[in-house]
């Protein structure tokens, strides 16, 4: 019953992907058009606005981690506030060397 279901599904698609290709261009470029517009709304609106909207209301309660989540995180040691900055220092002599 499994691969019959998995056949109908992958049948199902390739027949709607076929009538859309087959059908009127203006199906298809609505098609891309609603794609599009759901990518900028999605990029403008949703991230840009509502999301930091919401952190601002939802204050310190916005980063909560389920316990199991925060006794990983304090096991691990992923803490941003006691991680210095990563610095790279070469000698002298290899900075003489590559330049």
């Amino acid at each position: 019953m499994r691969s019959l279901l998995g056949v109908l599904n992958i049948f199902g698609s390739l027949l709607t992907w076929f009538a859309l290709y087959f059908a009127l261009p203006i199906v298809t470029a609505l098609f891309g058009l609603g794609t599009g517009l759901a990518i900028l709304i999605d990029a403008t609106l949703v991230r840009g606005i509502l999301v930091p909207a919401f952190m601002r209301v939802l204050g310190e309660r916005s980063w909560y981690a389920p316990p199991l989540l925060r006794r990983l995180h304090n096991r691990i040691g992923l803490d941003d506030s006691s991680t210095p900055p990563i610095t790279i220092t070469l000698p002298a002599e290899q900075m003489a060397t590559s330049s």
